[in-house]
Formats: C-alpha cells, sequence, structure tokens
C-alpha cells in the first residue's frame, strides 16, 4: 500500500476504508475483515455514532493475552503474523514459557498490568521495597526496570505525575542477581482470575 506523507511527517495509507452508516456487529465485522485484508487505514467519527464499534473490531483483530495454543490456532489460517502480544506480566507473573515462545516466533511482547492493575500489591513486596531502597528508586521503578530489561514492551498506566519517575527508569540498570531474584517471585498469580485466557469468554 503506498504512504502519503502528511505535513508533520507521518504516513498515511493511500486507501482507506470507511465506516459511514455501519452499525453494530456489521461495522465491528467489517473493520476486523478489512484489517485481516491488510488495510490500516480506518476511517470513522464521532458524527458516525459507530466509534465503539468500530474500536471493537481494532481489537478482535492486534492480538492480547494469546497463549501457546492461542498463537497455534491463529497461526494455521493467519496470513498477517501479530507483531505484538499483550499479555499480564508483572513479578508475580513472569511469564517465562510465553514469553520465550512468542519470541520464538518474531512476536514482540507487551506487558500489561506491570504493578497488577491494583487487585494484588505488587510494589509492597518486601523484595521490592528492600531493592527501591538499594537503587534509591521507587519500587515501580523497580518493576519496570525489570521488565524492560527482559527486552519487553510495557504500557504502565500512570497519573502525568509520574511519567517523569517512569521515564527514569532508563537512567539505571538492575544487577543479575537482583533480576533473578525478582523473577523468583512468580507465582503465576494473575491480578485477576477473569483475566485468565483459558477461561475468558472469547
Amino acid at each position: 500500500m503506498r504512504q502519503i506523507e502528511l505535513n508533520n511527517k507521518q504516513t498515511i495509507p493511500q486507501i482507506g476504508v470507511g465506516t459511514w452508516t455501519l452499525r453494530g456487529e456489521t461495522a465491528s465485522q467489517n473493520v476486523r475483515l478489512a484489517l485481516e485484508a491488510g488495510f490500516r487505514h480506518i476511517d470513522t467519527a464521532q458524527g458516525y455514532e459507530n466509534e465503539a464499534e468500530v474500536g471493537q473490531g481494532i481489537a478482535e483483530s492486534g492480538v492480547s493475552n494469546f497463549n501457546r495454543h492461542h498463537l497455534d490456532d491463529l497461526l494455521s489460517f493467519a496470513e498477517i503474523r501479530p507483531v505484538i502480544n499483550q499479555i499480564e506480566v508483572h513479578p508475580l507473573m513472569t511469564q517465562e514459557e510465553n514469553i520465550a515462545y512468542n519470541r520464538e516466533l518474531g512476536i514482540q511482547v507487551e506487558a500489561w498490568g506491570p504493578f497488577g492493575q491494583g487487585d494484588i500489591d505488587i510494589v509492597g513486596h518486601p523484595l521490592l521495597q528492600s531493592l527501591a531502597r538499594k537503587y534509591q528508586k521507587s519500587a515501580s521503578q523497580i518493576v519496570l526496570r525489570w521488565i524492560v530489561q527482559r527486552d519487553l514492551i510495557t504500557i504502565p498506566r500512570a497519573k502525568p505525575s509520574h511519567f517523569a519517575e517512569n521515564m527514569e527508569i532508563m537512567t539505571f540498570s538492575l544487577s543479575d542477581e537482583d533480576m533473578r531474584a525478582i523473577s523468583g517471585l512468580n507465582q503465576n498469580l494473575r491480578s485477576n482470575v477473569l483475566n485468565d485466557p483459558e477461561t475468558f469468554p472469547w
């Protein structure tokens, strides 16, 4: 698809898919099928009153919470290999095997819920508090540094007051010993049992 350069130096695919007049399941299905066909330019507007359905179609297409067999099933018919798999990753849910398999497939892993989404107390763990004192950083910074040192992408939800703190994780490194210690906290503990992709109502 030819890309057209915009005045902000970003590009946009020359041909897109319009969604005006599409409603409900038809809208989400059309968007999903367009993305499967290779389109990456989807048009919508608040006035179309279908933004939720368009978003659903997009969500049903980039993958999230896929385990090994989900990826195997997908790749048995998909013509386009996913580039990112968003999965829950935090010190109590390290996802070592799942991450390794994604890497075998050339799929990057994006860690969501690095702090346990507030449902479990990740940053209050004594080891992380101890490491925070050792490195003179916050426990949140220790967790994020542990994630990025594993070459993972992460998307911590943060208030604007946390933005600078989150950026500072690139200014220090954890020792190999401390990395192993954090990984040793693994309990395969999800922040919410409803997030289990084996039982989630896909």
